[in-house]
């Protein structure tokens, strides 16, 4: 278990990992900000939902 931990943080794979992940990154960086967009608006919804639409009911209720 630690040689596969110390392989992983030294070495010649670690900078291939991010050669790779970065190719990932160019090559889809489309289709990776819609994903980003919605993961932006379904956190806004729940956050609208969840928290500030009650903090405004409990704020307009007690004045």
């Amino acid at each position: 278990m630690l040689s596969k931990l110390t392989d992983f943080f030294e070495g010649e794979g670690l900078s291939k990992r991010i050669r790779n992940g970065i190719a990932y990154l160019k090559a889809n960086k489309k289709r990776l900000f819609w994903y980003w967009i919605a993961y932006q608006s379904i956190k806004g919804m729940i956050t609208l939902s969840i928290i500030w639409i009650p903090l405004l009911l409990v704020w307009l209720n007690k004045g």
